[in-house]
């Protein structure tokens, strides 16, 4: 789904509503992007609005039985497979006393299971391995990456740092990093250009965006199967750094009441910045209730209680 506002848009009829304080060496447009990246994050967390939930179909995943969702993603709402709905558990349903136990992902499963969203990495590695960074930017940067070596200890770098760091920029070949990983817990890289990915042997462990700076995914076991899965995912925030970015909510606005709610709260004025932050939440709900239209409520007769399975029959 493309989102109806650009950046360009946003500067355009908000910019006018970031004025840095008298005396501040920053920059009015690099305030206003802060300020922005600020407001859509804040209204991504707290609020349902249109276009925040898109479809993704992830094919079948015959081998490992989890599957990674994209950065722009926060996590899975809701997953259909073979024209009948998946239901869906957080990580906790392994652990507490009436769940599942531990949920196998190398066997079939006829749930999905979240495993949390701190992983580096789109793929995990199966042996220890020196990575591979490959970066054709024309600027020279410097990547971090933690991890253990083949020992299970942190990998530190010679001034003391959790990680290595390699630098790297196109004027080089792709670089190997000096130490051995067994598995990689971290990576910090700034905005780039263009992609990085790092590669372990012929193996892509993941494929970096420019704007992301500290790599966070959510993982999933959904068991080895064949059908593919399509996805109701609701979206991350993610920064917003070029002209053309698409800019969420796409409710103008509602940012505007952001803005001037983030404004007020530099000021230390919280009962203002509190009646921005209403109005904007009540402009989104408005515009998402207009987007229903004559929809009808649903209800869910069958709690899925850990091997209950589906209930046919009421009667």
């Amino acid at each position: 789904m493309a989102a109806r506002l650009t950046f360009k848009d946003c500067v355009a009829q908000l910019s006018e509503y970031v004025v840095p304080p008298q005396g501040s060496l920053e920059l009015q447009p690099a305030r206003f992007r802060r300020y922005l990246n600020q407001a859509s994050e804040r209204l991504t967390q707290w609020m349902s609005f249109k276009g925040i939930f898109e479809y993704l179909i992830f094919p079948a995943a015959s081998s490992t039985g989890i599957i990674t969702l994209p950065p722009e993603y926060e996590a899975i709402v809701g997953v259909t497979q073979l024209d009948g709905p998946k239901p869906v558990f957080d990580q906790f349903i392994e652990f507490i006393e009436n769940g599942s136990g531990t949920v196998d992902e190398l066997q079939g499963q006829c749930t999905v299971t979240n495993i949390g969203g701190e992983y580096c990495l789109s793929t995990d590695m199966t042996a220890a391995s020196r990575l591979t960074v490959t970066y054709a930017g024309e600027d020279e940067i410097d990547i971090r990456i933690c991890g253990l070596d083949t020992s299970g200890y942190e990998i530190i770098d010679n001034r003391g740092g959790a990680g290595e760091v390699v630098t790297i920029s196109a004027t080089t070949t792709p670089k190997l990093t000096t130490a051995t990983f067994a598995s990689v817990s971290r990576i910090v890289k700034p905005e780039t250009k263009v992609p990085v990915i790092i590669k372990a042997g012929t193996v892509t462990l993941v494929r970096l965006r420019p704007w992301e700076t500290r790599p966070s995914y959510t993982r999933y076991k959904v068991g080895i199967q064949d059908g593919t899965l399509r996805c109701l995912c609701r979206r991350r925030s993610v920064p917003i750094i070029h002209d053309d970015d698409p800019v969420w909510p796409s409710n103008i606005g509602a940012l505007k009441h952001a803005v001037l709610a983030l404004n007020y709260e530099d000021y230390n004025d919280a009962e203002r910045a509190l009646a921005n932050w209403d109005t904007a939440k009540s402009l989104l709900g408005a515009e998402l209730r207009a987007a229903r239209g004559a929809q009808h409520p649903s209800f869910r007769f069958q709690p899925y209680g850990w091997g209950n399975g589906n209930i046919r029959n009421l009667t």
